[in-house]
């Protein structure tokens, strides 16, 4: 990804989730989160990842059946989305945001976290299957609104990990969608 940006006339080096296919052991799946972030922190270009559905390592504790999740609450963020924000060109509205804005001229990219789900562990596995759920909880629909309310005289793109909307015009995502 960084050769590739660096050596076109981009502005952005964006990934859109799935560092990780999210079924390696634990401190695999770590190691391949921590290895890729170092190599977009030596981007020529500013960065952004996005969350996956697979970044929190769900193939994982789906399939070995293990009586707690293999991801602490902050693996992700320390491992991947701190990173984001280190870079002065990422804005966001608060520390706890997972909301992010980027601006270039005219327009203003923001990034929204469609793997906002958070996992509920019943008997110390997951309560459901975190892969198949694509949403947005309320607080970053909040920030979206700020953002939004401040963006004046500007292009708006939008990224997401999933779909926001499906072909139809539908809402593509299962919780929040329609708000969006």
């Amino acid at each position: 990804a960084n050769k590739a940006c660096d050596s076109l006339p981009v502005d952005y080096n964006i990934h859109l989730g799935d560092l990780i296919d999210g079924s390696d052991k634990p401190e695999i799946s770590r190691g391949l989160l921590q290895f890729t972030m170092e190599n977009y922190q030596n981007s020529q270009r500013p960065f952004y990842v996005l969350e996956g559905n697979h970044d929190e390592n769900d193939k994982y504790d789906e399939h070995k059946f293990i009586t707690s999740a293999s991801f602490r609450r902050d693996d992700y963020y320390n491992l991947v989305t701190k990173h984001d924000f280190e870079q002065p060109e990422i804005k966001r509205l608060s520390l706890g945001s997972k909301v992010a804005w980027i601006d270039k001229g005219d327009i203003r990219v923001i990034f929204l976290n469609t793997s906002d789900i958070p996992y509920i562990l019943n008997g110390g596995t997951k309560k459901y299957d975190f892969k198949k759920v694509r949403g947005i909880r309320e607080q970053q629909i909040e920030d979206l609104i700020s953002i939004l309310e401040k963006t004046i005289d500007k292009h708006v793109v939008v990224f997401g990990h999933a779909n926001l909307i499906s072909q139809s015009g539908r809402s593509a995502l299962n919780f929040n969608g329609y708000l969006v």
